[in-house]
């Protein structure tokens, strides 16, 4: 999920298997400070997981909770899209309406062509009551159609935050044990569903 301080870059590798979940390796760098590598692990409608190595540190979100807690309305258009991150869908990433994005221009990633969309997100970026960020730039592969990488910006169209998704499997034969996730010994599990629904209590107020 996009951090709201300005300078912020991640670059992830991604596994995708349809029905079962999502696996991500991330290398985060923040402008004036080393990067640092973290791990995900979304198991469909149960789970995400969240693996800091630095830290020793898991992060977990309740999906179940979530879907119990703001129903299966809110849950499919607004809160998966934002968990689960299916690049798949990328006209509905982040909540975006593929009647509201706009066709910028063509341009290319890693040697692909891609189409480049200006939109907004539906669920805005908000920190102590201010919105940050609404707008959102997509890059979506024009042979895959898979969304490949997005920006989000300020209120005053700055870089606010960049994701690339640098290297995609989907549906990879491989067992679905791959997406249960194992914390190394002495992991500090720090569950965020409380606080991530106080978040979008907040949100969805607005």
């Amino acid at each position: 999920m996009a951090q709201s301080s300005q300078g912020w870059k991640r670059e992830n590798k991604l596994i995708f298997k349809e029905g079962v979940g999502l696996k991500v390796e991330a290398l985060v760098s923040l402008e004036g400070k080393e990067p640092a590598r973290f791990f995900m692990v979304v198991k469909k409608d149960e789970v995400q997981n969240l693996y800091t190595p630095s830290g020793n540190t898991t992060f977990r979100i309740d999906l179940a909770t979530l879907r119990k807690e703001f129903g299966e309305e809110v849950f499919k258009e607004i809160i998966d899209p934002m968990v689960t991150q299916d690049i798949r869908k990328p006209f509905s990433f982040m909540g975006i309406k593929k009647e509201d994005a706009i066709f910028e221009d063509i341009g290319k990633i890693n040697g692909q062509e891609m189409l480049i969309f200006n939109s907004h997100i539906k669920v805005p970026i908000i920190e102590e009551n201010k919105v940050l960020s609404q707008k959102i730039k997509i890059w979506i592969g024009s042979c895959d159609n898979l969304l490949h990488k997005y920006t989000l910006y300020d209120q005053e169209s700055n870089e606010m935050y960049a994701e690339t998704f640098t290297d995609i499997v989907i549906n990879p034969e491989i067992s679905d044990k791959e997406f249960d996730f194992k914390p190394p010994g002495g992991t500090k599990i720090i569950d965020q569903t409380e606080n991530f629904i106080k978040r979008y209590r907040l949100i969805l107020r607005q």
